[in-house]
């Protein structure tokens, strides 16, 4: 049978004819929602909340168009400025840590004693990370992996097809500027005392394109983007990719195949926090070894590592929102 929606029955009857009429009870109704389109739990508080600004209104439409509900997305990305520091920094701290390790490797493996002089280690894992165009944060949104980078003393340069690209929300912004003026900022030490520090800054740049290729022709994205058509890619032929040191992409969302895939191809470094599913956008995606789809966030990780197992490794980061980094430096 055919259900149209009309302003007016007589142009309905004028248009239509009705073959079969079926009268469906509610749990009827119900029962074809839990087959079609599965119930996700929502906690009281969650359905009780309205949207109340833009950002929020507009995350809401783009979770739909996810196939998730306002509550998952706000689970994955664990959103708010303060947690988007943390994230950051969790993601630009394990970056120092995983390079330090290949460093000693390296090292063990030429026949001389690696170094145990933790800061020693941390200045030439650094310098590692600074060569050529230094750390590209592929997707990077705002920049809060950047900042963190920039803090630590490492150039980076963000790359998102967003207008907003690389620009930080006003409170963080200022936080920013300070750091690049040698201003002090108030820290706390490891018994929780306030003390002010002031470290060396580098500045991020920002760079909008699509990373390694634009999305698939039939994802729709002129809802985010106006300009979609006249957005460059960020590609290997780019020289910020020919001359990286490492990838690291901190909820990329539509960007982690990509990320993952041109890392993979080009044997960079790298470090993806994958976050939101896209089940609706990238049906080819199947879980490794069998023909069901990709539907799940752990579906999601077991398919990106399985790109390959032999070097893609697994951590869980100290954050909240979807935490699971995949990392690789590469044999």
């Amino acid at each position: 049978f055919v259900v149209c929606l009309s302003s007016s029955l007589h142009q309905a009857d004028e248009w239509m004819r009705v073959a079969t009429v079926r009268h469906w009870s509610m749990p009827q109704c119900q029962e074809w929602q839990q087959k079609y389109r599965p119930k996700v739990l929502v906690s009281d508080e969650m359905k009780k909340k309205k949207p109340t600004n833009k950002k929020q209104v507009k995350m809401e439409e783009e979770s739909s168009i996810k196939g998730e509900t306002d509550c998952e997305a706000l689970q994955r990305h664990g959103g708010g400025s303060g947690n988007k520091r943390d994230q950051g920094d969790c993601v630009a701290e394990f970056l120092i840590q995983i390079m330090i390790e290949s460093l000693q490797r390296l090292e063990s493996q030429d026949g001389s004693n690696p170094s145990n002089d933790s800061e020693e280690l941390r200045t030439k894992a650094i310098a590692a990370l600074n060569q050529g165009t230094g750390v590209l944060d592929a997707a990077g949104g705002s920049g809060y992996v950047s900042m963190a980078l920039g803090i630590k003393g490492i150039k980076s340069t963000v790359v998102d097809p967003r207008e907003s690209v690389g620009k930080l929300p006003k409170r963080d912004r200022k936080v920013w500027n300070r750091l690049l003026r040698g201003m002090p900022t108030r820290n706390r030490d490891e018994d929780n005392e306030v003390v002010l520090c002031q470290p060396v800054v580098v500045p991020y740049d920002s760079v909008r394109a699509w990373f390694a290729k634009p999305p698939p022709q039939h994802v729709d994205t002129s809802f985010r983007h106006g300009d979609v058509e006249s957005i460059p890619v960020c590609n290997e032929e780019h020289d910020l990719l020919r001359n990286c040191s490492a990838i690291v992409a901190c909820h990329p969302d539509e960007a982690t195949d990509a990320i993952v895939n041109l890392a993979i191809h080009q044997r960079i470094p790298f470090v993806v926090v994958p976050c939101c599913v896209f089940s609706r956008y990238f049906t080819y995606r199947r879980k490794h070894g069998t023909n069901l789809p990709v539907t799940t966030y752990e579906d999601l990780i077991d398919y990106l590592v399985s790109k390959d197992e032999s070097n893609i490794q697994k951590t869980t980061l100290p954050f909240e929102g979807a935490n699971v980094a995949l990392w690789s430096v590469f044999k």
